[in-house]
């Protein structure tokens, strides 16, 4: 995944993070880290959904910024 953030569709764009570190999530164990997932919903109004944790909240700020 990219460091920057992805044009889905035409309203939505995918600004999320990738946690290379981590190695346990949700009961899994990854040995690749795994995505933060957090979108940005274009239409009448804008909307993230969901967030990333706060240690990449940064670089989320960045691409919603771009």
């Amino acid at each position: 995944m990219s460091r920057e953030k992805v044009r889905l569709s035409e309203s939505v764009e995918w600004v999320g993070a990738v946690d290379w570190n981590i190695r346990g999530f949700h009961g899994y164990t990854t040995r690749r880290g795994t995505s933060c997932n957090s979108y940005l919903v274009k239409g009448e109004r804008i909307a993230p959904v969901d967030t990333v944790k706060s240690s990449f909240a940064g670089e989320t700020a960045r691409k919603l910024e771009g």
